[in-house]
């Protein structure tokens, strides 16, 4: 009977890596896609680059064909004439390559949106000036080593967000974090336009990397299925399918029990609580009462907190937390204060600051000893 389960187990655990491999491309892809109209998406940017008549084209082939790259919208394999921008902007924050160096060097202008950069001082939410407007900046990490090479272009005090290194006959232009212009921030008056002037000051063409995101030229799209499973099949010997066929039916028909007994459906057993959690949050939900939701769960996180400070469960001064916070963590005061703030200040946040108050729990949870 164990044999029989850990047969079952290892079937099971195969159909999962299985299913994993062969899922589609998953919603974090697809953070940074022009073609996205949610939060995450920059379809609002290029939207804007279009009604500001900006030449802004999709590029959805493998960054390797960049120098087949054309402006020509009836040719996408004839040669490069003149220089380009070529702008990508990546689904989580990554560190800078050699191949972006190259590129550039020839004179092209590679604009990189979402480069790790280490946390600072600086307040998680910031507004700083540019001569497009107020941009609203939501992370604490800046660059910052701006200087000599590298050129600021918007910042404050504990460095950059907005940088460029001119690179031979071109330039690469650093932006830190990936949501710099997201749709979220379609409402902010400099954001969309600070982005949209920074790509079209070179005077180039611009190219935005969609094959990043999982967007393909049908040419590439029929290619790689054919590389997916027509040749598959032609490099498999036909031994090998067989032996994988008599195994897999060898496990159908194993114990000899094919059908089994019959079974009885059992009705759905309902969960009163889940139930009960539903129901309350789509109430507040459409009450717009996030101030209840911060208080109930801010103070359930603070107990967490305290616990895990060695504080106990009981209200403790808030000077009190947060030092015992900075020596325990090592992180600095303004991040847990940023996260009990508003719990204090007990006030109505919009959808999207209820959800950075919730990131800025996340990243608190994992700094806890």
């Amino acid at each position: 009977m164990k044999k029989r389960r850990n047969w079952i187990v290892a079937i099971v655990l195969a159909s999962l890596i299985g299913l994993t491999l062969l899922a589609p491309r998953n919603a974090l892809q697809q953070q940074g896609s022009t073609y996205n109209r949610a939060p995450n998406g920059y379809g609002a940017w290029y939207a804007y680059l279009e009604e500001q008549g900006i030449p802004v084209r999709r590029w959805q082939r493998p960054v390797e064909e960049l120098g087949l790259a054309t402006e020509d919208p009836t040719d996408a394999t004839a040669p490069v004439t003149r220089s380009i921008t070529f702008v990508q902007i990546n689904p989580v924050p990554r560190s800078p390559s050699p191949i972006e160096q190259e590129w550039a060097r020839v004179g092209h202008t590679v604009v990189l949106v979402g480069i790790q950069t280490p946390v600072t001082a600086a307040p998680f939410s910031s507004v700083l000036d540019s001569p497009q407007g107020k941009v609203r900046i939501e992370t604490r990490r800046r660059y910052p080593e701006a200087g000599g090479a590298d050129k600021s272009r918007l910042g404050d005090d504990e460095g950059s967000v907005v940088w460029e290194q001119a690179v031979g006959k071109g330039q690469v232009i650093y932006i830190n974090t990936p949501y710099f212009a997201a749709n979220a921030y379609q409402d902010e008056a400099g954001n969309i336009p600070f982005l949209a002037a920074l790509v079209a000051e070179p005077g180039h063409p611009v190219w935005v990397d969609e094959y990043l995101h999982g967007y393909r030229d049908p040419d590439i799209l029929a290619e790689e299925k054919r590389g997916n499973a027509f040749a598959y099949l032609v490099r498999t010997p036909v031994l090998l399918v067989a032996i994988q066929a008599l195994v897999l039916l060898l496990l159908a028909v194993w114990g000899d029990r094919r059908l089994g007994p019959p079974l009885r459906v059992e009705p759905a057993k309902t969960d009163s609580n889940a139930t009960y959690i539903g129901a309350l949050g789509s109430v507040l939900n459409k009450a717009k009462s996030s101030e209840f939701v911060m208080e109930t769960v801010g103070r359930h996180e603070q107990e967490q907190i305290q616990r895990s400070l060695g504080l106990g469960v009981d209200p403790v001064e808030p000077d009190q937390l947060l030092e015992a916070w900075t020596q325990q963590t090592g992180q600095p005061a303004t991040e847990l204060q940023s996260l009990l703030a508003p719990v204090v200040q007990k006030r109505r946040l919009r959808e999207r600051e209820l959800l950075l108050w919730l990131e800025n729990l996340r990243q608190v949870r994992r700094h806890l000893p």
